[in-house]
């Protein structure tokens, strides 16, 4: 198989996973868009930072949050103020895998699932940004019906983008 027909099985994939989560989500009242972009910044081995400059498919869920559909998993990228993620209960979020992080300075990271809570409230006191990113991950076979559940809870709790 040439690498053109590789890899367009592989974003044909993408694509479909993109499609049917769209799709729920329209369904079920999300204004939502699919497109494609690149310049997604993921973690190295090493725990550095670092671009990946093919495109992937993203939908935008109009003013709640961004769904990247990576390969190997799904991420939602949205936000909320820093108020609000100060006052947040994040037993809502607690079936879920979370990072925190600036929105201003997108690589300063605040928190990730599994450390203590109590880090995540000292960083957001001590946080000059007015708003806090939040990415959230899944495996890539996690259903489109999941990821609606998680835009509700999102919508739900003062989220946007």
């Amino acid at each position: 198989m040439s690498f053109k027909e590789q890899l367009n099985g592989f974003y044909k994939n993408l694509d479909g996973k993109a499609e049917q989560i769209k799709d729920v989500l329209v369904k079920n009242g999300f204004k939502a868009e699919k497109k494609y972009y690149n310049g997604h910044y993921n973690k190295d081995a090493s725990g550095n930072y670092v671009m990946d400059y093919y495109p992937i498919p993203v939908i935008e869920v109009e003013g709640l949050c961004d769904i990247e559909i990576v390969g190997i998993h799904i991420n939602i990228s949205t936000k909320t103020s820093i108020k609000n993620a100060i006052q947040l209960n994040y037993e809502n979020l607690s079936e879920y895998y979370y990072e925190v992080y600036g929105v201003v300075d997108y690589l300063s990271d605040y928190y990730r699932s599994g450390e203590d809570i109590v880090k995540l409230y000292k960083n957001l006191e001590a946080c000059k940004e007015t708003e806090i990113g939040f990415g959230f991950s899944f495996v890539n076979n996690t259903t489109a019906d999941k990821i609606l559940s998680v835009a509700v809870v999102l919508k739900e709790n003062g989220f946007y983008y």
